[in-house]
C-alpha cells in the first residue's frame, strides 16, 4: 500500500530523528507552509515532514490547466490563472517534505466542480481524472486523509492540525 512507501525513508539528507504529520483541511495554506518551514528549521535536517491535504485544502494539490478551467483559485482565495501554492510545495519538497492529498476530498471536489461551476460541461469522472492527472509534481493520492494521518501516527509521527479555519 502507498502509505508504507511514503512513511519509509526521510527524503532528506540528514538523520531522521523526528517525524511530524501536518494535517491541512482549511483554506489557509500560508499557515501550513509557515508551520512546516518552522519545524524543518527547528529540527535542522532531522525532521521527516508529511503534509496531508484534505477538505478545503484539496485544490492546493492541483495545477496546470485544471486550476484555471475548474476555477480552483476561487476556493482558496488565490489566483485564477495558476496555482500559487505549487512553488511553495516544491520548496518544501526540496527540503525533504512529502505531500499527499485525500482521494475522498478529490472526489468531492470533482463533484462540486462538475455540478456547481456553470462553465464546466464535463461529467464528474472526467473532472476527477483531469485533477488526478494534474497534481502538483510529487504529490501523491492516498485513499483517505484520515487514514494517512492515522498511519503516520502509527509509524511514530506526531500530528499537528493546521489551517483548520475556512
Amino acid at each position: 500500500m502507498a502509505r508504507f512507501a511514503l512513511l519509509s525513508g526521510s527524503g532528506n539528507t540528514g538523520v531522521t530523528q523526528h517525524r511530524q504529520v501536518f494535517g491541512a483541511s482549511g483554506s489557509d495554506m500560508a499557515a501550513l507552509f509557515d508551520e512546516m518551514n518552522a519545524a524543518l528549521d527547528a529540527y535542522a535536517g532531522t525532521l521527516q515532514a508529511l503534509a496531508v491535504l484534505y477538505g478545503l485544502a484539496t485544490p492546493a494539490a492541483i495545477e496546470g490547466d485544471a486550476w484555471k478551467r475548474y476555477r480552483l483559485g476561487m476556493r482558496l482565495n488565490a489566483s485564477a490563472h495558476r496555482n500559487p501554492f505549487a512553488g511553495r510545495i516544491a520548496q518544501l519538497q526540496a527540503r525533504g517534505a512529502k505531500f499527499v492529498v485525500c482521494n475522498h476530498s478529490l472526489q468531492g471536489l470533482a463533484i462540486a466542480v462538475a455540478n456547481g461551476v456553470p462553465q464546466v460541461q464535463e461529467p464528474v469522472d472526467t473532472v476527477l481524472a483531469t485533477m488526478r492527472a494534474q497534481l502538483v509534481r510529487g504529490v501523491t493520492t492516498v485513499p483517505a486523509g484520515v487514514q494517512a494521518i492515522n498511519a503516520a501516527q502509527e509509524a511514530g509521527y506526531t500530528y499537528l492540525p493546521v489551517s483548520l479555519a475556512p
